[in-house]
């Protein structure tokens, strides 16, 4: 077993991607804690090591191979001791989130996006609150709503984090209104937005031309654009040539858009009343766009977005979003008196269905007033009458319980009577 760091690269440093989970395959079977106490320790610093090791090769995509042994690798191992794990992962997600507080708005390398793989690899991403998995989606949360966008790589960086994002929620059904958000940021880019045209997230450019990034100038709906997969190590590579701003590029990057929509419109179709609301504004951004100048597949996409959503839109058809109803304005009633001009002089004169009205009103609460008085003295003998009927019955009951009471009093005396007698004659 390394005792250090150090003499594990060195242990590990030749071996190939294969090589490298059999060495831990082998160094589990020899250091097994059922073989001799103080195994488990060890297994744990052996986690530690294989940890920094992914550490440290997912600060490039190019050892993909290296990143997938190391993930199996530390699968097999938190087991043995799955606090001590946790608290190296918690560990490593601290240390990512202080590198993005100190630059919030920077682009992040592919350390972030092994990250969360490894998360979901280990631990289960459906729990409502998990100590690991929790603070990591929050933590892509932020990096996928602070992160600034300058170039199209950019925005393929931030989709395939966006796509890890939407595997998390795939089966717990959460809602992410920053996934949202920036779904309608991303496609605004793809049309012709005016100035007054914002996204809701501000990641987003609004400068010329960066504020058209995704939009395709150019015809491309001959068959020269051909689908193919966008290679994760040249978006993730530093050099800035690596993924350029060409119509292709855009096409592929707009196509993995889509896909990621319809997961999204699978997803959250769970939730009726709020879909519509959810997806409108996003959907009149794709009736924007210059379909024309899309190449076939891309414009395929598209169509099945949209006739998702409309299937959606059909069989939540019922529902109506709740308004506030209106309530209509009475108008005001004037109440002004008749009035005959004599001699100059106005004189008011009440009609006479308002003096009946009047009248008839008082008589009424007269009337009321009057059978009030008369049943509540009607109650009051009622109770009167049932009060008295109720120490009536008490009374009976009790002078019956007296003569009782005598009755056994005088049978007891008399029989204590003739037993003194019979003792005395005894004697």
């Amino acid at each position: 077993m390394p005792r250090s760091y150090e003499s594990f690269i060195s242990l590990v440093k030749s071996s190939s991607a294969e090589e490298f989970e059999s060495v831990v395959e082998r160094l589990i079977k020899c250091y097994h804690p059922s073989l001799r106490e103080g195994n488990k320790k060890r297994l744990s610093r052996l986690f530690l090591y294989v940890l920094r090791y992914f550490d440290d090769c997912s600060h490039t995509a190019s050892a993909t191979d290296k990143i997938s042994c190391c993930a199996s690798s530390l699968y097999m191992l938190y087991k043995f001791d799955i606090e001590y794990s946790t608290r190296c992962m918690r560990a490593l997600i601290r240390d990512l989130n202080r590198s993005h507080q100190k630059k919030p708005h920077a682009m992040f390398s592919f350390r972030v996006i092994a990250m969360l793989r490894l998360v979901a690899q280990l631990y289960p991403v459906t729990d409502i609150f998990h100590p690991v998995c929790t603070p990591m989606f929050f933590l892509a949360v932020q990096f996928l709503n602070d992160t600034h966008v300058t170039s199209v790589k950019d925005m393929a960086r931030l989709l395939f984090l966006a796509s890890i994002l939407v595997d998390y929620i795939s089966e717990s059904k959460r809602y992410v209104p920053e996934m949202i958000a920036f779904m309608r940021g991303f496609l605004l880019t793809s049309v012709k937005n005016e100035e007054d045209e914002r996204a809701p997230v501000c990641n987003f450019p609004v400068s010329l031309p960066h504020r058209h990034m995704l939009l395709i100038n150019e015809n491309c709906s001959g068959p020269n654009l051909t689908l193919t997969k966008i290679d994760l190590s040249c978006v993730f590579d530093e050099d800035a040539t690596s993924f350029e701003d060409s119509d292709l590029n855009k096409a592929l990057v707009l196509h993995c858009a889509f896909g990621l929509l319809s997961k999204l419109l699978q997803i959250y179709s769970v939730f009726p009343h709020s879909f519509t609301a959810i997806f409108a504004p996003v959907m009149d951004i794709i009736k924007r766009m210059p379909q024309d100048r899309y190449p076939q597949w891309l414009r395929s996409d598209i169509d099945i977005v949209q006739a998702s959503y409309g299937g959606e839109i059909k069989k939540h058809s019922s529902f109506k979003q709740l308004q506030r109803p209106k309530q209509t304005k009475n108008m005001l009633e004037f109440l002004e008196p008749r009035t005959e001009d004599e001699g100059g002089s106005k004189i008011t004169k009440l009609s006479k269905d308002s003096e009946k009205g009047t009248n008839a009103k008082k008589r009424l609460m007269h009337m009321y007033k009057k059978e009030m008085r008369g049943a509540m003295k009607e109650l009051r003998k009622d109770n009167r009458f049932l009060a008295s009927e109720k120490r009536q019955r008490v009374a009976v009951r009790d002078q019956e319980r007296k003569e009782k009471v005598k009755e056994l009093m005088s049978s007891l005396q008399q029989q204590q009577g003739d037993y003194n007698k019979m003792r005395a004659g005894r004697l």
